[in-house]
């Protein structure tokens, strides 16, 4: 794991020591082809990091039939909703 978070440029200057206590804190999730892996207002709160392959992130438009690509992600690259706290019990 060590070595996807260090592709990440938010934690490339960590320290082997200090990418080991973000460890327990990160969980594997793997996505078959096409699979979405969030869609726009789905809950936020979570931050994907690519290890391997391409994501590509697609917008619907008003009236389009089909999504327009926003961006295409590879390795170390993030993507993720993260929301606001907005009640005691989120913070």
């Amino acid at each position: 794991m060590n070595s996807l978070l260090k592709s990440v440029e938010l934690f490339r200057d960590l320290s082997d020591a200090e990418l080991e206590k973000l460890e327990p804190l990160l969980k594997l999730e793997s996505f078959k082809r096409g699979e979405p892996i969030f869609r726009e207002r789905d809950p936020g709160g979570k931050i994907f990091f690519v290890e391997c392959g391409v994501v590509e992130i697609a917008k619907h438009g008003r009236g389009e039939e089909r999504p327009t690509r926003v961006a295409l992600l590879e390795r170390g690259e993030t993507l993720g909703e993260l929301r606001w706290p907005t009640t005691d019990r989120d913070r």
